[in-house]
């Protein structure tokens, strides 16, 4: 008997390791989408956005183009951390050059949040493909009223 509830813990936890692990490839295989070079047009410049898929982890750079100049915006990196998913974005202008962790607190098939309550502003940042050709981004200070909001609207560059 001892041996059969031995045995019936393992497969249970067996079955919920094996099925967080779906999950964990789910989120992944969702975020995958954000991958290639994305362009939002703007009166000062072209902003773009590059992103490029790691081992379990994503990578992602921003710039401004203005006439033949490129200035950096940001440096993000997608990445597992303590059983969970950070945004970790390293902006040029901003925090002294130091990297912000903003954790993943959603995630579907189409819509990324990730939230930091504790940074100043933003305190989240969501990603939303319209469709395969275009992303509405925002940032705010988690206001649903979104009076702090700015949006960004990006499409992916052939």
């Amino acid at each position: 008997m001892k041996n059969a509830v031995i045995a019936c813990v393992i497969a249970v936890v067996s079955i919920c390791l094996c099925m967080a692990m779906l999950q964990d490839n789910d989120v992944w295989n969702n975020l995958q989408q954000l991958q290639g070079t994305w362009v939002r047009k703007g009166t000062k410049g072209n902003m773009y956005e590059v992103w490029t898929p790691g081992e379990r982890v994503m990578y992602a750079y921003s710039y401004t183009k203005k006439g033949n100049d490129s200035i950096p915006e940001e440096n993000v990196l997608l990445h597992p951390k303590g059983g969970d998913i950070y945004y970790t974005v390293t902006t040029a202008r901003q925090n002294n050059q130091q990297p912000v962790d903003f954790k993943l607190t959603l995630n579907t098939h189409n819509r990324f949040v990730f939230e930091n309550p504790a940074h100043d502003y933003p305190k989240r940042i969501v990603y939303e493909l319209v469709n395969a050709d275009s992303i509405h981004a925002f940032i705010d200070d988690l206001q649903e009223n979104g009076t702090n909001r700015i949006h960004f609207y990006f499409n992916r560059v052939p």
